[in-house]
């Protein structure tokens, strides 16, 4: 979960806050938690929301974003980018990016 977000943090270009935002998280009272992640966010001024949305409502989210999905009955974090009507589901492993086949969203993003 930390090295996704952690290389969000990183493609948004807040660098600068990456130290800032691992003492956060890991000194959280409910670490390791969503909610440790939004508050260490919250505390670095960087704009975040928590939110559960309906696939349907896609289109509503920014161009990238941080989804938990279920895949293989594991909960996860992964980097979801939106491009020309498919999402591009980004996962990181051993610090490094994998981007998995887009799959196309019905109706207009």
């Amino acid at each position: 979960m930390l090295n996704t977000i952690i290389s969000y943090l990183h493609s948004l270009g807040f660098n600068h806050k990456l130290n800032e935002f691992k003492n956060n998280y890991y000194s959280h009272p409910n670490y390791p938690s969503l909610l440790a992640i939004t508050d260490s966010l919250n505390l670095l001024g960087i704009e975040n929301v928590a939110a559960n949305v309906p696939f349907n409502k896609i289109n509503n989210l920014p161009t990238t974003f941080i989804a938990e999905l279920v895949i293989n009955n594991k909960n996860n974090f992964y980097i979801i980018e939106k491009i020309n009507n498919f999402l591009y589901l980004m996962i990181i492993l051993k610090g490094k990016s994998i981007v998995f086949n887009p799959f196309q969203i019905f109706g207009q993003v």
